[in-house]
């Protein structure tokens, strides 16, 4: 991929660890949306978004540890 230098053809973890990576941001700023304008469930929503979050990753993860690029082109 061109903008990122990502492999097209082979395994690249470097995805999964952009995912990992940009999580530390995602995640407080989804809690503090959360909290502030919902009144109800903001904490099972933050961990709702956390879970998908994580599953998006280890999907990710897995498909280069499987030798699968993110995009065959």
């Amino acid at each position: 991929m061109p903008l990122v230098n990502w492999s097209t053809v082979a395994r690249d973890l470097r995805v999964a660890h952009f995912l990992r990576l940009y999580s530390l941001q995602a995640l407080p700023i989804v809690g503090d949306l959360v909290e502030r304008y919902r009144s109800s469930g903001r904490t099972a929503r933050t961990i709702g978004f956390a879970a998908a979050y994580f599953g998006l990753f280890m999907l990710m993860f897995v498909q280069a540890l499987l030798g699968r690029p993110l995009i065959a082109l």
